[in-house]
C-alpha cells in the first residue's frame, strides 16, 4: 500500500482559558519517570493545564475495514514496539501530559515507538470522510458507531504495522488489550517478535472456566452510568483503575478519560472490549510472552495470570508492587525496566566483574570486603553494584541477589 502525506495535528481540547495552542507553546522539560513504587505528581499533572510540546508527527492509515487510524512514530532503532490502546488514548495527549506522557517518553529512548488512536478515540475519532489509496475511509460524522471487536481491533494493529514499514514488532498491550495482542500473534505470528502484557488478560468476563472474571453486570452498570454521566462515569472508571494512587492522580486520569473519548464513544468501547475473547488461541501464540501485573490488583489476579502463561508456547511473568491496573502509576520506572530487560536482553547483560561481584554479595560480604577480596576499590565496587542494580531493574542489594538467582545468573 503506497505511503500517505502525514496530517497536522490540532491542538488537544482545551480544558480551560489557561491553555496554550500549539503555535505559542514552548517545548516543554522531557515528563520524568520516577523510580518508587508510589508515583508523585508530575510537574505537568494539572488538569486544567494540558497543552502540547513537541507534538510528534501523526501520520493516518485506512485499516481493512474502511476506516482511519492515526499512529505516531517516535525514538530510537531497532524492532519497534507497538503500543496496542487498551483502553482510552489521545496521541497528543500521550505525548504531551502527566504519567502517561513519562511513561511513552521512557519508552521511546529504548525503543522505535508506535502508537495509535483506534477510530473513534482521540485523534482518530474526528477523522474527515475521504478516499485515500483508493479505500474509501468510512470515519467521520455519517460513518455510525465505531466497531470494537476482536477482528476489527487486530486489524487496526495490522494496518499501523503495515504503515510503519510491516516488519515485525515487539507489542506492549494493556488494560482491555490483552485479547487483540493474543490474537494477533496468534493469527500473523510473523509481525509479532515478543509480546508484553501488563494488567491485562486474555478474556474479561467470568464463567466456570474464568471465575476470576468480571460478572456481566458490572460491565453493563458501568456502560449505563458512562452513558448516563460521562464526568461521574470517567470517575468511577479512573477509581477501578487506580485504587492505589493518589486522589489527584486519579482526578488527572477521570479528565483525561473525557478528552480521549465521548461518552458514547467509550460506553462502546467498554462493552465490546468487556467481551473480548482470545483464550482459544492461546495455544497458536508462539511468540515469547511476559506477563507483568501489580501484586494487589484485583482486575487481573495472579491465577489469571499462571493460567495465561501455562497456556503459550513460551510464557513467564513477573510481579510489581502496587495495585494499579495500568503501567504509568505506581512505579513505572519498573515496568519500562521489565519490558526492555525482556524486550532487549543484551542490554541487561552483567559482565564477568559483576558477576563475581554480585556473587560476593550473595555471601552476604558488604562493599568493604568484597573490595578488598577483589583487590579493587570501595568506589568501585559500589560503581558495579550500581551498574548491577540498573541492569536488573532493581533498586536494593537483596533484590539485586534474588533477581540474579530467578534469571539463572547466579
Amino acid at each position: 500500500m503506497p505511503a500517505q502525506a502525514p496530517l497536522l495535528v490540532r491542538t488537544p481540547p482545551r480544558i480551560s482559558a489557561t491553555a496554550t495552542t500549539a503555535a505559542s507553546a514552548t517545548a516543554a522539560p522531557r515528563p520524568s519517570l520516577g523510580s518508587g513504587t508510589r508515583t508523585a505528581p508530575h510537574p505537568e499533572f494539572r488538569p486544567q493545564e494540558i497543552r502540547p510540546q513537541s507534538n510528534p508527527l501523526v501520520r493516518q492509515r485506512i485499516a481493512a475495514d474502511g476506516r482511519t487510524v492515526r499512529w505516531t512514530a517516535t525514538g530510537g532503532e531497532g524492532t519497534p514496539l507497538l503500543v496496542l490502546p487498551g483502553w482510552t488514548s489521545h496521541l497528543t495527549v500521550d505525548w504531551t501530559s502527566g504519567p502517561v506522557a513519562a511513561f511513552h517518553h521512557a519508552l521511546s529512548e529504548r525503543f522505535r515507538l508506535l502508537r495509535y488512536d483506534p477510530p473513534g478515540i482521540g485523534l482518530s475519532a474526528d477523522s474527515d470522510a475521504g478516499t485515500t489509496s483508493g479505500r474509501t475511509s468510512r470515519t467521520g460524522p455519517d460513518a455510525g458507531p465505531p466497531d470494537f471487536s476482536l477482528e476489527h481491533q487486530v486489524d487496526h494493529a495490522e494496518a499501523v504495522i503495515d504503515a510503519a514499514g510491516g516488519a515485525a514488532v515487539s507489542v506492549l498491550a494493556t488494560g482491555f488489550a490483552g485479547p487483540v495482542a493474543l490474537a494477533l500473534a496468534a493469527r500473523r505470528p510473523e509481525l509479532v517478535h515478543k509480546l508484553v502484557l501488563f494488567g491485562t488478560a486474555a478474556s474479561f468476563l467470568a464463567d466456570p472456566d474464568h471465575p476470576d472474571g468480571l460478572g456481566p453486570s458490572v460491565p453493563k452498570a458501568i456502560e449505563g452510568l458512562v452513558r448516563a454521566d460521562w464526568r461521574l462515569g470517567s470517575r468511577v472508571v479512573a477509581e477501578l483503575l487506580l485504587p492505589g494512587v493518589a486522589p489527584e492522580e486519579v482526578l488527572w486520569y477521570s479528565e483525561y478519560q473525557r478528552i480521549c473519548a465521548t461518552a458514547g464513544a467509550a460506553a462502546a468501547m467498554l462493552r465490546a472490549n468487556c467481551a473480548l475473547e482470545a483464550r482459544a488461541l492461546l495455544a497458536d501464540v508462539s511468540a515469547p510472552l511476559l506477563a507483568l501485573r501489580k501484586q494487589d490488583s484485583y482486575l487481573v489476579t495472579a491465577s489469571v495470570v499462571r493460567r495465561l502463561v501455562n497456556a503459550v508456547a513460551d510464557g513467564r511473568s513477573r510481579t510489581l508492587p502496587g495495585s494499579s491496573a495500568l503501567p504509568y502509576f505506581e512505579g513505572p520506572a519498573a515496568v519500562v525496566s521489565e519490558v526492555e530487560a525482556f524486550l532487549r536482553p543484551e542490554h541487561g547483560r552483567l559482565t564477568a566483574r559483576e558477576l563475581t561481584v554480585l556473587a560476593r554479595l550473595r555471601e552476604g560480604l558488604s562493599n568493604r570486603a568484597i573490595a578488598r577480596e577483589l583487590g579493587i576499590s570501595e568506589h568501585t565496587t559500589a560503581r558495579h553494584l550500581a551498574n548491577v542494580n540498573v541492569k536488573l531493574g532493581v533498586n536494593s542489594r537483596g533484590a539485586a541477589v534474588a533477581r540474579a538467582v530467578e534469571l539463572s545468573l547466579l
